[in-house]
């Protein structure tokens, strides 16, 4: 499973109530035009005001949540230096780290903001992403939870809070922990019963606990559907090769590589799943044959040796 993604919520609520003259620059971040928002704020702080705050602030967002964290980072430093202990700067400064992925280090900026407002929304939800992005899921889970009862219809704590327990349950999965997996996997499609990433990971653990035909019911609700088709027919592939069906492995591994044309992204991925159904089917030559096919298309690749 991928690292969980991280989800920080902007941190406009203080923005608002500020100068009319930056109402176009809130405008663009909170529609997650960062670029633009930097350039309109660098504008307005090269022309207007070059010491007002909350510009400074939201030209230290957009720039760096358009990818140009050190220059972001250096923003919040130099704020900081004028207003010492700002509660509000600190928050952008820990954010920040995030953005850089320095998980560790965003994660102790998180503890020592929770050490002065215990109850603060940003900083509970940042420390649940920075645990989150460290593979802590079980305790990012309570923090997300703690987020969510202090503002129980945020958006951004729902999202991360999926994603806390989509990590735990890989993890308990691969303890062979399945009863406490489920749960969790169940937890998040009981609030959203069409979550993908989720049917995903049950029909796999599924799989895992050898319910075959309930793995099966999930893989059919998620061809309604999916967009993930090349994961969808190689998955159906798997599943039919554990219920003997080694002719319908083949069938569902030649619907992933048609689904690939359209995703080239999925090319490599579709084309190693038909070579394992061959190899199910014992038509080793022509699996064989393929892998020379794909070693000259992909030299030196990890995946293809471990194939072969």
């Amino acid at each position: 499973m991928k690292k969980v993604l991280v989800f920080a919520a902007l941190l406009l609520t203080n923005f608002a109530q500020a100068q009319e003259a930056l109402k176009v620059g809130f405008q663009l971040l909170e529609s997650g035009k960062f670029a633009e928002g930097a350039a309109f704020f660098k504008n307005y702080l090269g022309t207007q005001d070059s010491t007002n705050r909350t510009a400074l602030l939201c030209y230290g967002r957009g720039t760096g949540l358009s990818g140009h964290v050190k220059e972001a980072q250096a923003v919040f430093t130099s704020l900081l230096k004028r207003y010492p202990n700002d509660f509000e700067i600190s928050l952008n400064a820990a954010e920040a780290l995030m953005w850089g992925q320095e998980y560790p280090a965003a994660k102790a900026y998180y503890e020592h903001l929770l050490t002065i407002q215990p109850r603060d929304f940003a900083a509970t939800l940042g420390y649940a992403n920075a645990l989150a992005s460290l593979f802590e899921y079980e305790k990012a889970l309570q923090y997300t939870n703690l987020a969510l009862e202090i503002q129980p219809h945020n958006a951004n704590a729902a999202v991360s809070r999926k994603y806390a327990r989509l990590g735990l349950a890989n993890q308990l999965a691969q303890k062979q922990a399945y009863s406490q997996a489920l749960p969790l996997l169940e937890a998040i499609l009981s609030e959203n019963p069409q979550d993908e990433e989720s049917l995903f990971a049950k029909a796999q653990l599924l799989i895992q606990m050898e319910q075959l035909a309930e793995a099966d019911k999930v893989y059919q609700l998620l061809s309604q559907s999916a967009r993930r088709q090349t994961d969808l027919y190689l998955g159906l592939s798997y599943l039919s090769f554990l219920q003997k069906n080694k002719s319908a492995a083949i069938e569902y591994a030649n619907k992933a590589i048609e689904t690939a044309k359209s995703s080239p992204e999925n090319t490599l991925k579709a084309k190693l799943g038909r070579i394992t159904a061959l190899g199910w089917n014992e038509q080793f030559k022509q699996a064989f044959a393929e892998l020379d096919e794909l070693e000259r298309q992909f030299p030196n690749n990890n995946e293809i040796l471990l194939k072969r």
